[in-house]
């Protein structure tokens, strides 16, 4: 009898010490090798604005995580500005505010984050997203009947005859975006010349004409990454509902084009940048940043936010001598960042870090 209780609760702990492995390495993406790496994202923003007489508020889109995309940690730079973090259907935002800022001023952000394999993207578990559409079939049918547009019957034909070469939602989104890149079709061009849409865009004519067809998509502005640090410039593109996972399509062809490290920025017609008591627009420009660090970070500052609980059954976070010698991964060689220069303050003064939500002078 006490031998069966013995081996009962060696049984059970074995048990629970595999659970804990495996929710290690499958959700918490702890490396079963030594020396696994992992690509980073530095995304660095420069906010530059002349502010008026009087309060001054400048809202700008920040990376957020998305199905292909982790945010690991968000800084702001914005002497004597309060900052606040903002969120929406439409992205995340960060909020630069205070009450009198005269002249030209210019606050930064920094983003660290790293990309998801497509391997590893999470599922929906079948939650498909509702389509919301002026166009929709019921909608559009009922228009065709009572008062007819040109537009509404080109938008029908097209929808239907890609359909029609199509057997499901994958081959019809490549049939629609190859019918769509044709300028010489008469009724592509009805499309691309209704006055009241403006779907002169190949991007925004996609996501229009996918969702009358009851296809959730939907129109994205985010920043490609190719290579070194370079500056880049934000561009849109089109994600689709497919395979239960927000799919990137290329508008031209409608192939799934997601390979690239992408890092959106904001969904639907939401501006990159906007102000409230400035002079002028303000500007914001983009600068991304790869670099190769070691995979087990992720891992540690993944459990610490989301199982801080399993904290104590590993090993790495017992306290470790670091090689003063080791150089440092996240420094640049060469030239130095312009935005770090930045971070040193303006004329000279030393700049001081605020943490998000706190309020400046």
């Amino acid at each position: 009898m006490v031998r069966l209780q013995i081996v009962i609760v060696v049984a059970a702990l074995v048990a629970i010490a595999l659970s804990i492995f495996a929710y290690k390495v499958f959700e918490l993406g702890f490396p079963t090798q030594p020396d696994q790496d992992q690509s980073e994202f530095y995304v660095e923003a420069r906010i530059s604005f002349t502010g008026g007489r009087g309060p001054v508020s400048v809202e700008a889109a920040v990376p957020a995580s998305a199905s292909r995309f982790v945010v690991l940690e968000t800084d702001a730079l914005a002497t004597g500005f309060g900052v606040l973090e903002q969120s929406s259907d439409e992205g995340e935002s960060m909020l630069f505010e205070q009450r009198s800022a005269p002249g030209p001023q210019t606050v930064f952000y920094r983003v660290r984050g790293y990309r998801i394999d497509s391997s590893n993207v999470p599922r929906s578990q079948g939650n498909r997203p509702d389509v919301v559409s002026p166009f929709s079939t019921d909608l559009r049918e009922r228009a065709l009947r009572n008062e007819p547009t040109p537009f509404l019957v080109a938008l029908d034909e097209v929808i239907s005859l890609a359909q029609s070469r199509s057997a499901d939602d994958r081959n019809f989104v490549r049939n629609l975006a190859l019918i769509l890149s044709d300028a010489r079709d008469e009724r592509v061009e009805t499309i691309v010349e209704d006055a009241e849409l403006d779907l002169r865009e190949s991007e925004r004519r996609l996501v229009t004409i996918l969702n009358a067809a009851e296809i959730p998509a939907r129109r994205v502005v985010g920043l490609i990454v190719r290579g070194e640090e370079r500056t880049v410039t934000p561009r849109a593109a089109v994600e689709v509902y497919l395979d239960e996972q927000w799919r990137r399509v290329s508008p031209r062809t409608g192939r799934v084009d997601d390979e690239d490290a992408f890092i959106p920025l904001t969904y639907g017609e939401a501006p990159l940048v906007q102000g409230a008591g400035t002079r002028g627009d303000p500007e914001i420009g983009f600068s991304v940043r790869s670099v190769v660090n070691n995979r087990l970070e992720h891992a540690l500052w993944t459990a610490r936010s989301e199982a801080p609980f399993l904290s104590w059954t590993s090993l790495f976070y017992l306290p470790q001598k670091r090689d003063d010698k080791r150089p440092n991964r996240h420094k640049k060689q060469g030239a130095k960042n312009k935005l770090a220069i930045r971070w040193q303050g303006e004329q000279g003064r030393p700049a001081q870090k605020r943490c998000l939500g706190a309020r400046g002078p």
